[in-house]
Order: C-alpha cells, then structure tokens, then sequence
C-alpha cells in the first residue's frame, strides 16, 4: 500500500485498522475502501504501482545479503498479536534500507 500514489502512511494505517490485513484490504470493492479514503485513493489501489516490482527485488537482494552478524528480516504490519512485537524490544539491529 505503501508504494500506491496518493496513499501516506497515515491512509494505511486506517485502512489495515479498518480491514486487518494487507490482502483483506485489497479484497474489499472501492466503496468499501471510500469509507476510509478518497475515491481517488481507492482506485489506485486497484492500480499496481509502478515502482512495485523494482521494490521487490531490491528487498530480495537486502534480505539475501546481510553483512555478517547482521540479520535481515521484513515485518508486515497489521498483524494482530505478532509475536515478534517483544523480540523487538531488546534485539540490536543494523539500520539499512531496502
């Protein structure tokens, strides 16, 4: 959702509140999706962004090659009673991007 023109973290936020997951989200149809965004949000939901694919593999490439000692990982947001939200709390992690 994060790579959708026009929608911020702030429009993700509400919509994973609303319908949980990433995939529920884009199972709703776009009247659905208008009670929490614009029309215009909610059809480019529908759209695959064009930078999706790009972003993929360069998450790929982040996760497969990690310095040494460091590990890499990607949490998924909206996730009711992750368990790793306390693994978090404690844990030392090198701060690199995708």
């Amino acid at each position: 959702m994060s790579l959708t023109d026009g929608v911020d973290n702030g429009d993700a936020r509400r919509l994973l509140a609303s319908f949980g997951s990433p995939a529920a989200n884009f199972a709703q149809a776009p009247t659905a999706l208008t009670n929490v965004v614009t029309p215009k949000q909610a059809q480019a939901l529908f759209q695959e962004p064009h930078e999706v694919t790009l972003q993929c593999v360069r998450t790929q490439q982040w996760l497969a090659h990690a310095a040494p000692g460091v590990g890499h990982a990607v949490w998924t947001l909206g996730v009711k009673g992750a368990a790793h939200r306390g693994a978090l709390r404690g844990a030392r992690t090198a701060r690199s991007a995708p």
